[in-house]
C-alpha cells in the first residue's frame, strides 16, 4: 500500500466510515488491508476506532446513532 505524505488541498485525507457493524469493519479492514485499529471510549458502550499503518492513522469508524439509522444516511468527513 502507497503511504501518502503529501496531496492535493482538494483531495480528501481523512476517511470516516458510519456504520451499522462496527466490529465486522475493524475485521475486514485489519484483516483485508492488515491495518492496526485502536479504539478510544466516545460515549456509555460507544467507540470510535482509528486505523493506520505503520504508525500513521489514516481513517476511523464509528457506529452510527439510532437517529442516523432512521433517517438512512450515513456521515462521512473528508
Amino acid at each position: 500500500m502507497a503511504i501518502v505524505t503529501k496531496h492535493d488541498a482538494r483531495e480528501p485525507s481523512w476517511f470516516e466510515l458510519a456504520t451499522t457493524d462496527q466490529s465486522g469493519a475493524k475485521k475486514f479492514y485489519t484483516g483485508m488491508f492488515g491495518w492496526s485499529a485502536e479504539n478510544s471510549p466516545i460515549g456509555p458502550d460507544q467507540f470510535y476506532t482509528m486505523f493506520g499503518i505503520g504508525g500513521d492513522r489514516l481513517g476511523a469508524a464509528f457506529s452510527m446513532t439510532p437517529e442516523m439509522k432512521e433517517q438512512g444516511r450515513a456521515h462521512a468527513a473528508l
